[in-house]
């Protein structure tokens, strides 16, 4: 067969075209003025909350934390031991 894949090759030169035509229309994101909208500085206003307050919000988070632990510890040793008792006993069925 003489030029065996020549469609396959001029279709890969043809989407590498487009494609390089496609790279050239983008402009760099800091080249857009559209987006370059200087803003008025607006002061940034924080609450503020005591050393006490704020430890006994990290030892709630903490705490939470734990709780959320043990529950994934809990669904994962309950999955395991329910798919190694399928399994067991898909095995004991067959045999």
């Amino acid at each position: 067969m003489i030029g065996g894949g020549g469609g396959f090759i001029s279709q890969m030169i043809t989407t590498l075209k487009n494609n390089r035509k496609l790279l050239s229309k983008r402009e760099p994101f800091e080249k857009i003025k559209t987006y370059q909208v200087k803003t008025p500085h607006q002061d940034l206003h924080f609450k503020h909350i005591s050393k006490e307050e704020l430890k006994a919000f990290h030892d709630m988070m903490v705490h939470e934390k734990k709780i959320d632990t043990a529950k994934r510890v809990f669904i994962l040793l309950a999955s395991v031991l329910i798919t190694a008792l399928l399994i067991f006993g898909a095995v004991e069925l067959f045999l």
